[in-house]
């Protein structure tokens, strides 16, 4: 049988029980707890800021190729719009209109919004595409066959503009040299800031009495 003081539960002694020693003890003890955690909490928040400025840098490289696939997106629209009305003639007769009278026939196309006429020839005269056969002669399909010939032909010396060379130059925007040398590309919403800012700059100029000639004597 055990003999001398009984062991005391510590962990579950009531504080009003404890030594003071023990309790000063403690108290700086649990102090010192406190403060390492603390200072681990510091440690944690400090890897979360990191991380944040990570996650910050990551969003950040993802401008440029959004920028990119945008820009090959909106060419993407533009390509399809071309290739939509390029391969209208080529799909059938459908879309082109003729118009017959006692001198000559010509035709007609809608491109990109726009009616595009084409003088097919005179009656009296032999066609492009079929050389044997008179203008007068020829079937519907036969003669937009010249029609296509003909615009084709103009298409390509640039007589027929299918889109504006102001919208042109828009769409395609322009590439210029900045002050550092480097090459950019302006956009189509600075050209237009640039043309609006140039009217604006004109206008002035002609409505200026400064600049009126004096009249003659």
């Amino acid at each position: 049988m055990k003999t001398g003081r009984p062991k005391i539960d510590w962990k579950n002694l009531p504080f009003e029980q404890y030594p003071l020693e023990n309790l000063l003890g403690r108290r700086s003890r649990m102090k010192t707890w406190i403060k390492g955690r603390m200072e681990k909490i510091h440690k944690i928040d400090e890897n979360i800021d990191k991380l944040k400025k990570d996650i910050q840098k990551l969003q950040d490289s993802k401008y440029p190729h959004q920028k990119k696939i945008h820009e090959w997106e909106r060419e993407i629209k533009l390509m399809s719009i071309s290739i939509g009305e390029k391969t209208k003639l080529e799909k059938g007769n459908d879309s082109i209109s003729l118009v017959k009278s006692d001198k000559n026939v010509r035709g007609k196309v809608c491109l990109y919004g726009k009616p595009r006429w084409v003088h097919i020839g005179s009656n009296h005269l032999k066609g492009l595409v079929h050389i044997n056969k008179l203008i007068s002669k020829m079937t519907d399909d036969e003669l937009c066959d010249e029609f296509r010939f003909k615009l084709n032909q103009q298409m390509m010396k640039g007589k027929v503009q299918v889109l504006p060379k102001r919208e042109l130059k828009k769409r395609r925007g322009k590439v210029v040299k900045t002050i550092t040398g480097n090459l950019k590309k302006v956009t189509s919403k600075e050209l237009k800031e640039r043309d609006e800012f140039r009217n604006k700059k004109n206008k002035s100029y002609y409505t200026d009495d400064s600049n009126k000639k004096p009249p003659p004597r």
